[in-house]
């Protein structure tokens, strides 16, 4: 069960990452109370959102396109939380081969 959880796991945070990042973009463009909410995707990119926030400022200059800004952290952060699961699946693996070769002490 672990084996199936550990190949989903990268795909299965980018889906997450993507799906609450389009959602927070999209509420933030549709209500306008909700303007601010972007800063949590901003936190939770964080050491790369840095470099998306960069990239889209590169694209939009002046800012106006909320559009520009949802494709960009859509698309890279979600790269990033793939290879963030990609990390975290091997660090696991590692960890499960080092612990089965400790042998058991009385």
């Amino acid at each position: 069960m672990t084996v199936k959880i550990l190949k989903l796991l990268p795909v299965g945070l980018a889906t997450l990452n993507a799906s609450v990042t389009f959602y927070v973009f999209w509420a933030a463009n549709h209500y306008p109370n909700a303007g601010l909410l972007p800063i949590i995707i901003y936190y939770a990119d964080f050491p790369f959102s840095i470099c998306i926030k960069w990239l889209s400022d590169l694209l939009d200059p002046i800012g106006a396109h909320v559009a520009v800004e949802t494709i960009a952290f859509v698309t890279l952060g979600s790269a990033w939380y793939f290879l963030l699961g990609v990390w975290l699946r091997k660090v696991v693996r590692l960890a499960v081969r080092t612990t089965a070769q400790i042998p058991p002490t009385l």
